[in-house]
């Protein structure tokens, strides 16, 4: 009796031939949409920037810094007092490092960036020095965040879930 286990081996999930089969025989389509959003969120591709109950929204980079950043805002909503520099950008610290990978970059506005690997760099003008890219906010005009920012100290809300408006 000790021959029917053997027989029966190739029935088992754990041979690679069945264990194909077994996903797609058992897997109830029910649980299909689970994990891909479990994937997108790990990867998720934007983040929002609200200030002053103005929101916009940015695209990740394609880098360790702006992957860092994504773990940074999945443990939550992360505000920043930021002020002004130089007439082209809003700069506040992170509060934390991230990863650096700095390269000399030329700014345009809606630029985020990491800057010393501490502080965080929103771009309403150009600018060209060392940064770690972080996301961008397409289409955006250096007026539209100008209103939205204002002149001097503001607080601004990164978050990867949309605000709600009430607008």
């Amino acid at each position: 009796s000790s021959a029917w286990p053997e027989t029966q081996t190739p029935a088992m999930p754990t041979e690679p031939i069945t264990s194909e089969q077994e996903e797609t025989i058992s897997a109830p389509a029910t649980e299909l949409p689970e994990q891909p959003k479990e994937e997108e969120s790990m990867k998720q591709a934007q983040f929002y920037i609200t200030a002053n109950d103005l929101a916009f929204s940015a695209n990740f980079a394609e880098s360790g810094s702006a992957d860092a950043f994504r773990a940074l805002l999945q443990d939550g909503d992360l505000t920043i007092q930021m002020r002004d520099y130089g007439g082209f950008e809003k700069v506040g610290s992170l509060g934390t490092s991230l990863p650096r990978q700095d390269t000399q970059i030329s700014t345009a506005t809606g630029d985020v960036m990491l800057y010393q690997g501490d502080q965080i760099v929103l771009f309403y003008g150009t600018n060209s020095w060392s940064y770690s890219p972080l996301g961008k906010m397409e289409g955006v005009t250096a007026e539209a965040l100008l209103s939205a920012f204002g002149s001097g100290d503001v607080a601004i809300t990164f978050s990867l879930t949309a605000p709600q408006s009430n607008h």
